[in-house]
């Protein structure tokens, strides 16, 4: 692991907040209970709500935040440098921000929308696009707006280890081989 990861570039800002494992979910698609319990006997990832919906959790497939949960915004304010905010006096707003939100994807319940029910209402999941307030950001330019992001994620969420990030981004195991890779016929490498 990068102990003092510096982000200086767009690439780097966008690689390591796409790769961020804690920013992302392994994707899953939903089966019925008889397939569920066909395809744990075989060594697949399997989740189960309270209401009885069953999934098939992907092992080497992310859904990532960076492609579905970033919100870009231009706007005009009334300071250069991307530290402006939008004045009344629309005549002040005469320089060009980016402004990004941006937050993690998780796995909640449907209605509290957290990771445990709320109610008895609360018996179904589904992926929850959440925004985390503390890494809105922006920039003069979608690139500065980036790496301003990238920094805040770095504060907040931490570091990761590149290894972490190669294992997790990997389409298939090496050997032990998972049930996802054997399921697929992957070439061993």
């Amino acid at each position: 692991m990068k102990k003092n990861r510096s982000i200086r570039n767009a690439y780097e800002a966008w690689w390591f907040l796409y790769e961020h494992p804690k920013l992302n979910v392994q994707s899953r698609h939903e089966v019925t209970p008889k397939e569920a319990d066909k395809l744990e006997k075989k060594g697949f990832l399997i989740t189960r709500d309270p209401c009885g919906k069953c999934y098939r959790v992907w092992r080497h497939h992310f859904e990532h935040a960076l492609d579905s949960n970033l919100d870009i915004f231009y706007t005009k304010t009334n300071k250069p440098g991307g530290h402006g905010r939008v004045d009344d006096d629309k005549s002040k707003n005469q320089h060009i921000e980016c402004w990004l939100e941006f937050g993690p994807l998780e796995y909640g319940f449907v209605y509290g929308g957290g990771k445990e029910p709320v109610g008895d209402w609360d018996t179904e999941t589904m992926l929850h696009h959440c925004h985390d307030p503390r890494l809105d950001t922006g920039g003069s330019t979608f690139d500065e707006g980036l790496i301003r992001l990238a920094k805040n994620v770095l504060k907040y969420y931490g570091n990761y280890s590149d290894k972490l990030a190669d294992h997790l981004s990997k389409r298939w195991c090496g050997k032990p081989v998972c049930a996802d890779c054997k399921g697929l016929n992957f070439p061993l490498i």
